[in-house]
């Protein structure tokens, strides 16, 4: 289906040749008038296909929708339900056309239009009518907020006149005077920064006068805050934290840090002066730079030691080991080890419109990891939704629009088998379900092993067994497709 559609798919563009104009459809196909062959069934389905979109073209009379099913003006079939409930599903809004006025229940809001939406949209500052009447009239009452003239919406008082319109009529940016409030700094291109900000290593007025020399040389750090040499002022909890948060290293001198003695609660304090938390001690890596965290430590096995099982030994030390099907790796510059899980590297399934592909995700781009598991020029398969059964023996799971059937494969373990003849005879498709009716959507139960199908073309949702002997329908009234 891709060969002949106006597109590029093949890098060398063989796919768009010069024969398409002439090319000739098998029967069961229905060809475009560039030369693209497309599925019968793809026919009067409410989609283009074709280029011209000629595959939509004298439907109206011959496409027919099920019994339970409402036709659009554009072929489209949706749940009769669906007319006249107040939303466009048809795209063109067919279904809403000669709809008579239905009454609105009491947790519902009646727009001047006719239509019903619910009652907490009502002046909520927002429009949900179409007409806009759901914010009409409101009466609002914002206390200790800043109400917009012409909408029915409040907004904190530190957004106004912030050079950021809040209100839907922009309002809050009106008559603003050419200072800022108390708990701010005006920025030499008119904006407003908190104080907090000003002179933090930071450029928050975006043209970098909160930051000037001249502004910070002249500036009283606030509360809480710490002057730098260099004039920043930069939060009482980065001193002596054994990171240069000043750029100047201010905050980390010897002198400082020696009369700054005293960490805080679940912290622990290195000889040198610097703070790290308790539970980076005894982990044996040097976290203090002078090893201080690391001096009379206890033997054995302690609380977070081994990933999964520690193993004391007669002289105090231990080892760790890993519960059957786990094994140790490093995975921290501390080198220290975790169990992780044993077995093949993780892949995905992904369905590329009438086959399946295995792909790897650590080989992102080439194309030696991709692994097709079914046959790409196949007439007689449109993928709409797949899931996969994990375990020891891996199954892949599809529903096929064109048959309308749910079909399941084997699914390789690893990307050495890597040649179609081996895939299609030593992975043979089955068919679990046949004679379903636009079946969309499937999922598997990894825990119970059973299927689980969304059969939309009678609304119902069925649940089945792998090899399809036993099946039951969960759901059969009021469902929606999905």
């Amino acid at each position: 289906v891709w060969v002949c559609d106006g597109e590029q798919d093949c890098l060398d563009n063989s796919d768009e040749m010069a024969e398409c104009s002439t090319r000739q459809c098998p029967q069961e196909n229905f060809r475009c008038k560039n030369g693209r062959c497309i599925p019968r069934s793809w026919k009067c389905d409410g989609e283009f296909d074709c280029p011209g979109r000629e595959d939509e073209d004298d439907c109206y009379q011959t496409h027919t929708c099920d019994e339970s099913q409402y036709k659009c003006d554009s072929m489209k079939c949706i749940p009769a339900r669906w007319k006249c409930d107040g939303e466009n599903d048809c795209t063109n809004g067919s279904d809403e056309k000669g709809c008579p006025e239905r009454n609105c229940s009491e947790s519902e809001f009646r727009c001047d239009d006719g239509r019903c939406i619910a009652k907490k949209y009502h002046c909520d500052g927002q429009t949900n009518c179409a007409d806009g009447s759901d914010e009409a009239k409101c009466e609002v009452n914002c206390e200790n907020m800043f109400q917009c003239e012409t909408s029915p919406q409040c907004i904190l008082q530190d957004w106004v006149c912030d050079d950021d319109p809040d209100c839907s009529d922009k309002s809050d940016e009106r008559n603003c005077s050419s200072t800022c409030g108390p708990d701010f700094t005006r920025c030499d291109n008119g904006t407003c920064v908190y104080n907090s900000w000003v002179c933090d290593g930071e450029n928050d007025c975006s043209d970098g006068s909160d930051e000037s020399k001249e502004l910070c040389a002249n500036y009283s750090c606030s509360t809480g805050r710490f002057r730098c040499k260099n004039d920043l002022c930069i939060m009482e909890s980065h001193v002596c934290n054994g990171e240069d948060n000043c750029h100047d290293g201010s905050d980390e001198a010897p002198e400082l840090c020696e009369k700054k003695r005293g960490c805080l609660q679940g912290q622990f304090q290195c000889k040198n002066g610097h703070c790290i938390g308790k539970s980076s001690v005894c982990d044996e890596y040097n976290d203090c730079v002078d090893n201080s965290d690391e001096e009379n430590c206890p033997v054995g096995c302690r609380f977070g030691e081994c990933s999964q099982i520690c193993n004391v030994k007669k002289d105090g030390n231990h080892t760790c080991s890993c519960a059957p099907g786990y094994s140790l790796h490093s995975y921290s510059e501390k080198n220290q080890k975790s169990c992780f899980a044993d077995g093949n590297l993780a892949y995905m399934v992904l369905a590329n419109d009438n086959h399946l592909r295995k792909l790897s995700p650590y080989k992102h781009g080439n194309s030696a990891s991709i692994l097709t598991l079914t046959e790409e020029d196949s007439k007689t398969m449109r993928v709409q939704s797949v899931d996969v059964l994990y375990g020891e023996h891996p199954r892949a799971f599809w529903t096929n629009l064109h048959d309308n059937t749910l079909v399941s494969m084997p699914v390789p373990a690893t990307h050495e088998q890597d040649t179609s003849r081996v895939r299609r005879e030593t992975s043979p498709l089955s068919i679990v379900l046949r004679d379903l009716r636009k079946p969309l959507g499937v999922a598997v139960d990894w825990v119970t092993g059973l299927l689980y199908v969304v059969n939309a073309g009678e609304s119902t949702i069925i649940a089945v067994t792998q090899d399809g002997s036993k099946k039951v329908t969960l759901i059969s009234t009021d469902s929606q497709q999905t």
